[in-house]
């Protein structure tokens, strides 16, 4: 899955104003505090997203193998909703426009029907030992998932 949205980010289109800024130092890393900063936060963010999806259902329903497959549910969209976010460090998604990268949208599409047709499919769950979620744990999964990586929408709206 990582592969295939990496690829996605080649379709990006630039962003505005690229051409204006200034060339990157000849000595600056390619991983440097910025970058660095922002994959920590992403994967905290996503593993906290996990987690509390994961927490709660085992807490509401005292049944591991469904709060697994939220908490896989839940990872699913939350890496989906990263790509979306990560497409640019500055410009929000709503300036961007979510229309404008159709390959990320065509795999986001394709993760979700893959996810749904797994977590349907009778070889996989016995393989993962998952099941079927009901409508309200899918709801779950894309809120938490949704909350969990929202703040990087918020910091490029305010500009930080």
């Amino acid at each position: 899955m990582d592969l295939a949205a990496s690829a996605t980010f080649v379709a990006e289109p630039q962003e505005s104003g690229a051409m204006k800024k200034p060339p990157a130092r000849i000595k600056e890393k390619f991983f440097n505090n910025a970058i660095l900063k922002t994959m920590i936060l992403s994967a905290l963010s996503l593993f906290a997203a996990v987690t509390i999806a994961y927490l709660f259902t085992w807490y509401t329903t005292q049944n591991i193998p469904y709060a697994r497959t939220v908490a896989f549910a839940t990872w699913m969209f939350g890496h989906i909703f990263l790509a979306f976010n990560l497409r640019s460090d500055y410009e929000p998604l709503i300036k961007e426009g979510l229309l404008s990268n159709k390959i990320m949208l065509i795999w986001a599409f394709l993760a979700v029907v893959v996810l749904a047709l797994g977590i349907s499919s009778p070889f996989i769950q016995s393989s993962l030992q998952i099941t079927n979620l009901n409508l309200q744990s899918w709801v779950l999964a894309i809120l938490v998932a949704s909350v969990s990586t929202f703040w990087m929408e918020i910091k490029k709206i305010l500009g930080q």
